[in-house]
């Protein structure tokens, strides 16, 4: 089995973070390698990504979600987790089978701890360019964290509405 994973520190509340990972329509605005992005985030529910790859090329990549955990209390942190699994041609007929995994967990501090991890295994995932999936995640998780991050600085600058006048 082979894996790639990248991993980001946000200074954001987990709900800000899980809110852009699941908003899916908003991905193009902000992950690097995503041109559009379908499905929803409930067991089960399909997904549907459009990638650009670093060479130009793009292609449809399809899952179906494994597991989808919104930020959750366990002990003293706040936990979420996100996965999902290819589907399609590949995956049915055990040429490559792959499970991402986006958790995030948020300790007293506030900051939101991120991390995207996918393993790949059957009969030629050792064809799979991790070194390129790798290189993608650390851009990823960049992106996410400006992001997040940007919307939780909006969120304090909005000004407070102005009182109604009094007659």
């Amino acid at each position: 089995m082979r894996r790639a994973e990248a991993a980001v520190s946000i200074d954001a509340p987990i709900e800000v973070v899980w809110a852009v990972l699941t908003d899916l329509a908003a991905y193009p605005a902000w992950d690097p390698f995503i041109a559009s992005a379908e499905g929803g985030v409930a067991v089960g529910d399909p997904l549907t990504f459009g990638v650009r790859l670093a060479s130009g090329r793009r292609l449809t990549v399809r899952a179906r979600v494994a597991r989808s955990v919104a930020p959750t209390r366990m002990g003293s942190a706040l936990v979420a987790v996100l996965e999902y699994d290819l589907v399609g041609r590949l995956a049915s007929t055990n040429a490559v089978r792959s499970r991402r995994r986006h958790t995030l967990r948020q300790g007293a501090d506030g900051v939101t701890a991120y991390r995207v991890e996918e393993w790949f295994r059957g009969a030629v995932a050792l064809g799979v360019p991790v070194g390129r999936v790798q290189a993608a995640f650390r851009a990823q998780v960049q992106a996410l964290k400006v992001r997040a991050e940007g919307l939780r600085h909006a969120e304090r600058t909005v000004p407070e509405p102005a009182p109604a006048p009094t007659a």
